[in-house]
Formats: structure tokens, sequence, C-alpha cells
């Protein structure tokens, strides 16, 4: 228990930036994130070292730095109130269940009650939940959950795409009863290319960048007056669906769309997958009609 008692809390100065850089590594690293950007994170803090409503706070035992903090002045972009913000807050594992990240806190705490705001938020990720027993014994209460996802890379399809979208489109032939054929996809894709009322979409998994779902965008004068979108052929790879992947690619198509002023976006859902009507109807679609084919011979 002596050592707590060495144990100095204070604001950050440059000369602690190595050290800060090797404890934001240890915990990116825990949080699972695979590569760390030392770079911005050098970025960050010393921006938050030149902004007054930004306190960095560091423990420091014997000359070595191990913990760090941050306690924040923000601005809600709704009500215009300040309020304050712990997060971050970070010991070194050799020096964990000293009481450092405690006494961290309440440095942080003590700066913000000071600071004439009503309420202090604490940001707690879910690697290192039990932290929240610890701010718990400063009067927090839990209000809420904070959740997050991966963001989607969707772009416009380009030639160099046809092999990895092969593969999509067949997965979309099983499921809907349509042979595919690659000639006349690929006389398809030449067509569209160059079709200014149509469009392709592709989602890229974020780290392999393997394009895994696809989705069509159409434009056509209707009879009754207005030009009608029509979003077509949504497919994602059964590897990575449940993900968010199809609901991305509907709503960046609805969004592309919308700029290009049409005045209905249409879509239609095979009777085989029709389970995800809802789906759709959560992203503002509603039934209109229904879609009849017979085929010849």
């Amino acid at each position: 228990m002596e050592g707590i008692f060495l144990v100095i809390i204070r604001e950050y100065k440059p000369s602690d930036l190595d050290q800060a850089l090797i404890l934001m590594k240890d915990y990116s690293r825990l949080l699972g994130v695979k590569e760390f950007d030392e770079l911005d994170a050098k970025k960050t803090i010393k921006l938050r070292a030149l902004t007054p409503e930004f306190h960095t706070l560091i423990a420091e035992l014997d000359g070595k730095v191990v913990g760090i903090c941050f306690a924040d002045i923000e601005r809600n972009a709704l009500t215009g109130d300040y309020e304050g913000l712990i997060k971050n807050t970070i010991v070194d594992a050799n020096y964990q269940r000293r009481g450092i990240a405690t006494k961290l806190v309440e440095k942080g705490f003590k700066i913000l009650s000071h600071s004439r705001i009503e309420i202090i938020r604490v940001k707690v990720h879910e690697q290192v939940k039990p932290a929240i027993k610890l701010f718990q014994r400063f009067g927090f209460k839990l209000e809420g959950s904070v959740m997050e996802r991966d963001v989607i890379d969707i772009r416009e399809y380009n030639p160099r795409d046809f092999k990895a979208t092969v593969e999509l489109l067949k997965v979309y032939s099983d499921t809907v009863g349509v042979p595919f054929n690659e000639n006349e996809w690929a006389k398809t894709m030449k067509e569209r290319i160059y079709n200014p009322k149509c469009r392709q979409l592709v989602a890229l998994h974020n780290e392999t960048k393997k394009i895994v779902g696809i989705c069509f965008l159409t434009m056509y004068k209707s009879i009754a007056g207005p030009t009608v979108g029509v979003i077509s052929h949504a497919v994602v790879h059964p590897a990575y669906r449940n993900r968010g992947i199809g609901r991305s690619l509907l709503i960046r198509g609805v969004d592309i769309l919308s700029i290009l002023n049409v005045g209905k976006i249409r879509i239609t859902i095979p009777t085989e997958i029709s389970e995800t009507d809802s789906y759709f109807r959560q992203v503002g679609f509603k039934q209109t009609g229904y879609l009849l084919t017979k085929r010849i011979g």
C-alpha cells in the first residue's frame, strides 16, 4: 500500500508524450484496435494540451507515467449547456489495483466540479465494464448503453470489380431461383456503366476490402409523370449478413436517388425473401402493389 502515497496526479506536460503513447497503445489493444495510429494519437495529445477545456491528467509514480485520464468540458449540441466528460482512464497493467484509477477520477471530478457545469458524464467501454463500480462510488448512476458499429465502405462499381461481383450475383440467383449467365452479366454491366440513368454500388469489408455487397440503382420516367428511382438486386454475401451491410446499401441508394431528384423510390421484394418486408418498412417504404410473372415454354 505504500506505493499509493507516492502517486502524483497532475496535468500533462510535453515530456510525458512518449510514455503516454505507450499507455494509449496498450489501451487500444485492449479495446480490440488492431492498428494503433501513433501519429494521430500524438496530434490528439498535443491538441488537447492547447485546449483550455481539455484536461489530460497524468498519474506519476517514481518519475514514471503509470496512468492517464481525460477530463473535458464540452457543449451539448442540443441544449447548449456545458457538460463535463471523463473518459479514457488508463492505468499501466503493472500498477493496477493500487488505487491509481481512483485518484485520477477524483482529480478529474474535482476539476470539473469547479467549472460551473451541472452534469458530468462518463464513458466506460465494454472491455472495462468493472470500472462502472468505481464511478458509482463517486455518485454516478448508470443511465444508458453506448452502442457502436463499424463504418461500411460503400462506393460506385468500376470494371475491375467484375470478378468479385460474379460470386455475389450467383448467390442472389440461387436465392430467387433465376439462372445466372456470366457472359450476359458482363454485357449488362458494360451497358449500365455508360448509362447515366444507372448506378451500381458495392460494399467493401472494412479490413480486407473484399466486395461483400452490391446494389443497383436505375431511373426511368413514369407514365404518370414523375421520375422513378428503382433500387434492385441488393445482395450481401451470406458470410457477411446481419452486419448492417444491406441496410447501408439501401440507405446510400436512397440518398443518391434523392439527390438526383426522383419523385418516387421503388423496390421489389421477391416472395422468396418476403420476410425482409419489415426491414424495408423501417426505412420508409410502404407496399403499393404486387409483381406477377409467368414463364413461357
